[in-house]
């Protein structure tokens, strides 16, 4: 039976082959939109840059061949690709209820950006440790750790799931290099920087009218309630007016502000982990605060915090809000506890956290900010204290000083608890 004749702008099967040198030569044929049929030979460094070679010489896009259904993991073979693993695998997560929608959203866009058109286009049957680490090390050249570090655990549990079906031998992502992240030390605000932040705050607000998104009121109120409870920003935005209880100065946390390119922004009603629902108190000025986003904002919502149109504030207009009031009020050079690209508004959690933990335990902190440890709380929000107990001093000169009548042990251990 002979061959199907190609139809304008179609292309006919492409025939790849490893040459002794490392490089990939391909022959293709294609019909192009005039109706001229033409046989094209390229030799480039590998399958993907022979088919860009091919789509410029010709002037015609190649299709790329669908992907594996969704869910369907025991359709995939050895000659499968990785990017068929990877979405495979992000499929069967979503389905099964493991990730959410917006968690979803955001790793399908680093899958599209970081592996499918690199080391995604190489065939299950040719992965091995050494690809997989050298694609790793040089992400690192061109990207932050945080990036090159979920590159890696999305290859660790996609082919987790690669080993269940016997698709490969072993895990070869778990045996690539950890990706350390730098160690960067919590920052915080001191009582005169806050002071200061909120006197510019309330001179920006009378200053005059104001055309961004956000209104400078609306603003102040959200510093003021993130200084009042230490909410994250996605939090802040989702709070809803039924969420508080003015009777007894509470809010209850149980939504965040999300994102997908399917449903837009929205209020997203189901947290990612159980702890984060809580009930926080309400200071008197945060709930001031809140009083006063409600009463400022010219259409009615059932958010505290929304748009000119009673919308749900996006964290790009909140955070580009602050940076304009920043400008305006020149803000950027008086801050004497941090620099002024480290105000944003998990400065303003780290802050709270911080100076709870002066005054209480970090099983406090820890409640307050939601977290799962301890351990997280004060490796990631509670910066540490320039000096450390005062009564250390004393308690040294009396254990080692020349002059003077030297204690024991246990004694100075008692002055020290005494300090």
């Amino acid at each position: 039976m002979p061959r199907p004749a190609l139809k304008p702008g179609e292309w006919g099967n492409l025939h790849f082959t490893q040459l002794d040198d490392g490089r990939t030569r391909v022959h293709a044929r294609c019909r192009g939109l005039d109706g001229r049929l033409r046989r094209l030979r390229v030799v480039a460094r590998h399958e993907r840059e022979c088919i860009a070679r091919l789509e410029e010489e010709s002037g015609l896009r190649i299709p790329k061949p669908p992907l594996i259904p969704s869910d369907r993991p025991d359709l995939l073979t050895r000659a499968s690709t990785l990017h068929e693993m990877v979405a495979c695998w992000l499929e069967s997560e979503c389905h099964s209820g493991s990730i959410e929608s917006a968690s979803a959203a955001s790793m399908a866009g680093h899958i599209r950006n970081h592996i499918a058109e690199t080391i995604g286009v190489r065939r299950l049957d040719e992965l091995n440790a050494y690809l997989l680490d050298r694609h790793l090390l040089l992400a690192r050249r061109r990207f932050n750790p945080s990036v090159v570090r979920r590159t890696r655990s999305i290859l660790i549990r996609a082919l987790r799931l690669a080993t269940v079906y016997g698709l490969i031998t072993e895990n070869f992502a778990e045996l690539t290099r950890p990706v350390r992240l730098p160690s960067n030390a919590p920052i915080a605000l001191s009582l005169d920087d806050i002071a200061l932040v909120r006197a510019r705050l309330r001179t920006w607000v009378t200053a005059g009218p104001n055309t961004s998104t956000v209104n400078p009121r609306q603003l102040r109120a959200i510093v003021e309630v993130a200084l009042g409870t230490g909410l994250r920003l996605g939090e802040l935005l989702a709070l809803k007016v039924s969420a508080i209880d003015f009777e007894s100065a509470q809010l209850c946390v149980e939504a965040t502000v999300a994102w997908s390119p399917e449903r837009g922004v929205r209020v997203e009603e189901r947290l990612k982990r159980a702890r984060q629902r809580r009930v926080l108190p309400l200071p008197p000025f945060a709930l001031a605060a809140i009083h006063d986003a409600i009463t400022s904002r010219s259409v009615d919502s059932e958010l505290v915090f929304a748009d000119s149109r009673g919308r749900v504030i996006t964290s790009n207009a909140a955070r580009q809000s602050l940076g304009r009031f920043m400008r305006e009020t020149d803000l950027v050079d008086d801050f004497e506890s941090i620099e002024a690209e480290d105000f944003k508004f998990k400065t303003l959690r780290s802050t709270v956290a911080t100076h709870l933990a002066r005054q209480l335990s970090l099983e406090d902190v820890r409640d307050q900010l939601g977290h799962a440890s301890v351990a997280t709380t004060a490796r990631s929000y509670v910066a540490p204290l320039p000096m450390v107990n005062p009564g250390n001093g004393p308690v040294l000169q009396e254990l080692f000083g020349p002059a003077g009548t030297h204690v024991r042990p246990h004694e100075a251990a008692g002055m020290r608890r005494e300090t």
